[in-house]
């Protein structure tokens, strides 16, 4: 774990909300009324976002949060943040609610009685008892929070905090999640609002989302030298400047790695931390001894079933379900096993994306942008290399010219809404070089639609004609990626162009 890169992470995210908390903590009940302060319609939106608040909870957000309400809120920052929730209902052990997210926070240790069998659903939060239930949640996960010297003594009512809400106030104090009013007071005692609660899960959710679970020596997977959570410093020691850096739909930048197409690898990065990591690499192996090359039956005998939903909040939302992909959580990130179904039903490529990243992927698509056009293109290039280059084939050159020929004929396919190679405008791919005068002896080409980069190559290696193409006797490539731009969740169309 990159101890000092993480606190100084901490720090520079402390800025954005500081603002904000210093007035979430200000702020008399009495201003919440019909029309909530803009910072409080931002917070409960976001905290929605991300799945922390049900959809469906329209309340006042000035008033008081109650327990059954503050239940349901750490349940949904615990799934948020990782933790595992059991989908059989929880043995009842209050007797005074019907709700399952308050068994459940007793059961996890968030929550307790205030008697037996007695959970008290309608009674109000103070604020020192709701940083007892975040300081509990990051807890139970194993998140860590170093406090480095004792920050209530510069607070005048630091006398009025139960001596068991204490640490918890202390911990969150010093990492900025709550700053305190202007005339420095954390009034403890006095009832969070469910505009306060929500952005404070809010911003325990952000501080820690990325935060690095597990050192590296406790990992089954590091490629390279690299794994989930290091920082981006030390991946830069370990491996140098990368070759170049894409955008991704998932909103960090890859980070490409390869030694004239030998050893690719990228990795992901975010907020300067490591999120994501792929690789065909066929040197590549697990600690587990899973890896590129391994069986789809040894994978599954070492990971069990695949995973078939994503929970996001209460609901279940389907993977992208293709026949060569295996997913499976393991540690803090989704992990998916690529296979080659021409070979065997081999591994041929390893996907990692940390959990949390994950579940912020809007549809299965996420943001297509110019940048993420741009960046699918370069690594469908590159790793038509990396395929020839594995069986000791000649590479292809980049050429611009038929690259130009492959987006206009994408393009072509995002406007006018259709998928063949035989455009009713453009015609063949023999007439599309003829136009743009390309000399040519011979020539093929690939299209593919609805998938980012990664998962388009390795489409294309499990069909028999367009796996042909990628190593086939060729001089030249060009790939041209396009959505229609003026369409909302526009289509992304691929093609490859190849000659000689």
């Amino acid at each position: 774990m990159d101890s000092n890169h993480w606190i100084q992470r901490l720090y520079k995210t402390k800025v954005r909300w500081l603002c904000i908390l210093l007035v979430l903590c200000s702020l008399s009940l009495q201003i919440y009324g019909q029309d909530e302060p803009q910072w409080v319609q931002q917070a409960i939106a976001e905290a929605k976002e991300y799945y922390l608040i049900p959809s469906s909870w329209n309340a006042k957000w000035g008033g008081s949060i109650t327990r059954e309400e503050v239940a349901t809120l750490s349940i949904a920052l615990y799934q948020a943040l990782g933790g595992n929730v059991d989908d059989k209902v929880p043995v009842t052990q209050f007797k005074d609610t019907a709700s399952i997210d308050a068994q459940r926070a007793g059961e996890l240790g968030f929550m307790n009685g205030i008697g037996e069998g007695v959970f008290a659903p309608g009674d109000v939060v103070k604020r020192e008892e709701m940083m007892i239930v975040l300081r509990r949640v990051l807890n139970q996960i194993g998140y860590p929070i170093t406090t480095v010297e004792d920050q209530l003594v510069h607070f005048a009512d630091e006398d009025q905090i139960a001596p068991w809400a204490k640490e918890a106030m202390n911990d969150f104090v010093s990492i900025g999640i709550i700053q305190g009013t202007e005339v420095k007071k954390l009034v403890p005692k006095r009832n969070t609002t469910r505009a306060e609660a929500a952005s404070l899960a809010l911003r325990v959710y952000e501080y820690f989302k990325i935060a690095p679970l597990y050192e590296q020596a406790n990992q089954n997977v590091v490629m390279q030298g690299i794994s989930i959570g290091m920082g981006r410093k030390a991946v830069y020691e370990k491996l140098g400047e990368p070759i170049r850096i894409d955008q991704s739909e998932y909103g960090f930048q890859w980070h490409i790695y390869h030694k004239e197409y030998k050893h690719y690898l990228q990795v992901g990065i975010q907020d300067d931390i490591v999120v994501a990591l792929y690789t065909n690499d066929p040197q590549w192996k697990g600690k587990n001894g899973i890896g590129i090359g391994s069986t789809q039956s040894a994978v599954r005998d070492e990971y069990s079933t695949p995973l078939v939903n994503i929970t996001k909040g209460s609901v279940a939302y389907p993977f992208l379900l293709l026949d060569q992909v295996d997913h499976y959580l393991e540690e803090n990130y989704y992990i998916r096993f690529i296979y080659d179904t021409i070979e065997k039903n081999q591994v041929s490529g390893v996907l990692l994306v940390h959990q949390a990243v994950e579940r912020e992927l809007q549809g299965h698509q996420g943001k297509i942008t110019e940048e993420v056009r741009k960046a699918y293109e370069r690594q469908l290039f590159d790793l038509a290399n990396v395929e020839r280059l594995q069986r000791k084939l000649a590479v292809l050159q980049w050429d611009d010219k038929v690259a130009k020929v492959a987006y206009e004929h994408s393009l072509d396919m995002a406007k006018n809404n259709y998928f063949s190679h035989h455009s009713v405008d453009q015609g063949t791919l023999e007439s599309r070089l003829k136009k743009a005068k390309i000399s040519y002896q011979v020539a093929r080409e690939n299209i593919y639609m609805n998938l980012n980069g990664l998962f388009t190559h390795h489409v294309w290696m499990n069909s028999a004609g367009y796996r042909e193409n990628i190593l086939g006797d060729y001089k030249k490539l060009g790939v041209g990626t396009a959505f229609d731009a003026e369409e909302l969740n526009a289509a992304i169309y691929h093609t490859q162009n190849f000659y000689k």
